[in-house]
Formats: structure tokens, C-alpha cells, sequence
């Protein structure tokens, strides 16, 4: 019976794995930009039963089941209107591409960026930047979108095209290009490393994994957020399910040892 105590504890861990997958994904409902993910099992090693046996007779029993992977949805969440020019949503696959001041490089589908002045060795320039003081990259610079005015810059004269072009409308009505928002794509983003703040990171192997940076064609909406893609529903049948597994797995790790049990108490 100690098989069965390691196979059905083995169910019990998977399945919580998979229920704090699920509540990560229920608590970012209302985060902009979220991207769901899901729990992907496999099974674990088998044991032959009888190795001796002259019949071709598939004996082998399982030692249960494991995590194999973490899948995220990259699908396409609802897009909804703001009226604030500096919020940008992506419509279609990519990734607004951001620098810290480090030079680190993340992405990030959170559209959600306000213009702020940033001292530089060059004196106070303002720059698009995002809640966590990361910059947008201007895609002809390859460096901080930055807004060289005279004057500080008012986010409701600032114009941004469907493909990423950004201008500023001056006193005089005449309409300044300032640069062109980065938004890439990659051919596996499930490669993507999680790193918090609605960002993302390239996996420490490079890009062989993810594909290289490629310019996206998506068309991008200002004064839009993008909102989650969590299905609020499907995440709460997703959690029923698990709950049931795990219960499942408990009541056969019980009966596993209430057996051990009575059969110690036989050989006694």
C-alpha cells in the first residue's frame, strides 16, 4: 500500500500546484494586460509488475502524476475605452518593448504609461515611462522615448498613430514627431519569464528560445487598456474540478493507509 500513499500524495501536490495557478489567475482579473496561465500534468515513471512472465502482457503500474509545464494564453483580452491619452493598447500580438535605467530590457502588454521628467546627464528630458518607472523604447533609437521640448509636454496633445508613431501637437497647432513606440513579437512568447509588474523577461538561454525580436504589425489603440484574459467562469469550473481531484486523492490516500493498517494488525 505504500505505492498507493506516494501515488495519491503525488495527486494531492499536483493538484494544489494547479489551484494556486488558478487563484493567481483569478486574482488578476482586473489587472490590465494579464495573461492566464494553465497547469499541464504528466505522469511519473512506471514499474513492471512481472518482468518473467512469457506472455507479451503490459504489466505496469503507475507512481502518479506531476506538473509538467505552465502554459500561458497569449489570447487577446477585451479592449476597453479610458479617454486617457496615455493609455495604449495592443491590438494583436506583441509586446511593448521597456528599458530601466540600468538598461534592462523588459515587455510588457500593460499600456497603462504616463510622461515624466527624468534627470539624465544631459539635464531634465521627459520620457513615456510605465507605473514601475520602466521607459518605453522608441523603435527608430532603439533607446527611452523621450519628448526634447521647451516646454512640458501635456498628454492630452500627444497623438499616437495605429502603428506607433508619436507626435505632439506644439502652442502653434503644428504637429512635432517625437519618435515611434517599440512593439515586438516573438515566434514562442510562452518562453517568456514572468517577472512581476505585468512585465516579462527573455529566459537566460537568450532568445534561441523564444525567436528573435521581430517588429510587430499589431495596430495600437490610444486612450484603450487592455484588459485580462482570465474568463472568470471557466477559472471557477477550472477550481471546482481541482478541489474535486484533490479530494479525490485524499480519500485514496486514507483508504491506502486504513488498509496498511489492518494489515499490520494481522500480521500482529
Amino acid at each position: 500500500m505504500i505505492r498507493a500513499l506516494y501515488t495519491a500524495a503525488s495527486g494531492m501536490a499536483a493538484q494544489q500546484n494547479n489551484i494556486d495557478v488558478i487563484s493567481n489567475n483569478i486574482s488578476n482579473v482586473e489587472t490590465p494586460g494579464f495573461k492566464k496561465s494553465n497547469t499541464l500534468f504528466k505522469d511519473t515513471l512506471y514499474d513492471a509488475m512481472d518482468i518473467n512472465r512469457p506472455e507479451p502482457v503490459n504489466l505496469q503500474v503507475g507512481n502518479g502524476v506531476k506538473v509538467g509545464s505552465l502554459d500561458k494564453s497569449f489570447t487577446q483580452g477585451n479592449i476597453h475605452e479610458t479617454n486617457n491619452p496615455m493609455d495604449i493598447a495592443i491590438q494583436g500580438a506583441g509586446f511593448f518593448k521597456l528599458q530601466s535605467g540600468d538598461g534592462i530590457i523588459r515587455y510588457t502588454r500593460d499600456g497603462s504609461f504616463k510622461i515624466a521628467p527624468q534627470f539624465t546627464p544631459n539635464g531634465i528630458v521627459q520620457r513615456l515611462v510605465t507605473a514601475e518607472g520602466y521607459y518605453v523604447v522608441d523603435r527608430y533609437t532603439g533607446q527611452p522615448l523621450e519628448f526634447n521640448l521647451p516646454y512640458q509636454a501635456n498628454p492630452n496633445d500627444v497623438v499616437i498613430s495605429q502603428e506607433g508613431f508619436v507626435f505632439i501637437n506644439d502652442p502653434n497647432g503644428n504637429a512635432i514627431p517625437i519618435g515611434g513606440i517599440d512593439v515586438v513579437q516573438f515566434a514562442n512568447p510562452n518562453a517568456l519569464e514572468d517577472v512581476g509588474g505585468n512585465m516579462y523577461a527573455l529566459p537566460p538561454q537568450g532568445t534561441e528560445l523564444t525567436g528573435e525580436e521581430m517588429q510587430s504589425t499589431s495596430i495600437l489603440k490610444q486612450g484603450y487598456l487592455e484588459g485580462s484574459n482570465v474568463q472568470l467562469f471557466e477559472e471557477m469550473t477550472n477550481l471546482i474540478a481541482a478541489q474535486r481531484a484533490y479530494q479525490l486523492n485524499s480519500r485514496v490516500l486514507q483508504s491506502a493507509d486504513e488498509i496498511e493498517r489492518l494489515a499490520n494488525n494481522v500480521r500482529d
